[in-house]
């Protein structure tokens, strides 16, 4: 499967679990990718990984670059990639562009409106749980 099939077959996937837990027709469903920083952070971690698995170095190695402004929530983000690392890391235009190009596609899928957000920008606090290649959804 191509990463941009994935993403959105993921999408689709997150959306229908969600939409079961709610048992509600969506009216609008708005999807945050997440912040440029955490793109950044994806790919630091993924080249001080390659290196060493110790994860008090992999902090200590982090908390050396621009990222260390956002040092807890890296600390807390750390041993969920430790455990499962995304196999491949975009960038936040290319992810955001990728949902863009198939948002009359997820229109159709859900029959209703699509709102896409770039985290930085939206007025949302569900915004800073987004992650690359994981958006926040909130279905209204």
């Amino acid at each position: 499967m191509e990463v941009e099939d994935e993403l959105v077959y993921n999408l689709f996937s997150d959306i229908r679990y969600l939409l079961k837990l709610i048992k509600a027709e969506p009216k609008k469903i708005t999807i945050i990718v997440s912040p440029v920083w955490k793109y950044k952070f994806y790919q630091e971690f993924k080249r001080v990984f390659a290196k060493t698995k110790n994860i008090s170095e992999i902090i200590k190695t982090l908390m050396q670059t621009p990222l260390k402004q956002y040092g807890n929530e890296i600390t807390k983000l750390i041993p969920k990639l430790i455990e499962k690392q995304p196999s491949i890391i975009m960038s936040q235009e290319k992810e955001f562009k990728i949902f863009s190009s198939n948002k009359e596609l997820i229109e159709k899928e859900f029959n209703c409106e699509i709102i896409l957000e770039k985290a930085e920008k939206s007025q949302n606090e569900k915004s800073k749980f987004a992650l690359p290649g994981k958006p926040s959804i909130l279905i209204q």
